[in-house]
């Protein structure tokens, strides 16, 4: 419903009480309206103005950040960058100044290398074994290693070696894995030869890697590494501040002719693996 008017329109109608406390101390005076002939529910606005611009806000603030100390107080505000129209929306930007954090403690603990032993270069900083302390370990990283020349089997060798690699001293325990290959041509094909590589002895050392021959007038042996099955943990092994030599070899294991290899299709390689 709309608010009554009078005859002439200059005045708007009410029905209403006034009321005035008798003890000024005892309250506010109360004017209550309604229109006239309405009751106080669901009572109109006077009148309706015309429809107001919507406010937007500018996604950049003016920012300031001060330090924790500064005595200059927190603070926000707006700056009008368009002002409102009958046409345009206002647009306005905040303004905002906060107080960095004040800064911490500095800390009392130092970490110093020989509070956990006698230190060398390249250490590291591991949880011991019964896990309640922190003590220096050896970082435990492998390499490759691969031989400086190649030898060639020739007829008449019944076994030969045909590549020395010597791996360097590892500041941890570690094996060694073997990748090899070589083309053997037999002087008939009555003859078997094996591809070996044999740990820290040329002749006796622990096979470490095999490739099987399959016999004939040519071969292709490529070299798998791993012991013979059922061997110790330690047959592979080698243990920290120790190098090792590996013996590349050929071997014949059957047969009444003979073979020869060539250098130019014999590889070899040799990576070292840390020990957990």
């Amino acid at each position: 419903m709309a608010w009554p008017k009078s005859d002439d329109g200059l005045w708007y109608l009410f029905d209403g009480d006034i009321r005035i406390p008798v003890d000024p101390t005892t309250g506010a005076p109360i004017l209550m309206l309604r229109p006239t002939g309405g009751v106080g529910q669901a009572i109109p606005a006077v009148d309706r103005g015309e429809p107001g611009k919507h406010a937007e806000l500018s996604t950049t603030i003016n920012f300031t950040a001060l330090t924790h100390d500064d005595p200059t107080a927190a603070a926000a505000s707006f700056t009008t960058i368009t002002p409102p129209t009958d046409d345009t929306a206002g647009v306005y930007r905040l303004n905002l100044s906060l107080h960095e954090g004040a800064p911490g403690e500095d800390g009392t603990t130092t970490i110093a290398p020989d509070d956990y032993g006698t230190p060398a270069a390249k250490q590291i900083l591991v949880v011991s074994a019964d896990t309640t302390a922190f003590e220096l370990a050896a970082q435990k990283v492998g390499g490759q290693h691969w031989p400086t020349t190649f030898s060639a089997a020739a007829p008449g060798d019944t076994n030969k070696t045909l590549a020395t690699i010597v791996v360097p001293a590892y500041n941890c325990d570690y094996r060694v894995e073997v990748e090899a290959q070589t083309i053997v041509t037999g002087t008939g094909s009555n003859v078997s030869v094996d591809l070996v590589a044999r740990l820290d002895n040329e002749t006796a050392g622990n096979d470490i890697g095999r490739g099987f021959g399959v016999g004939g007038t040519k071969d292709r042996i490529l070299l798998t590494t791993g012991p013979p099955a059922g061997s110790a943990s330690t047959w592979n092994k080698i243990t920290a501040g120790n190098g090792c030599t590996v013996y590349l070899r050929t071997e014949k294991q059957s047969g009444s002719d003979n073979y020869s290899t060539s250098v130019s299709t014999t590889r070899a390689v040799v990576r070292v693996l840390p020990i957990l």
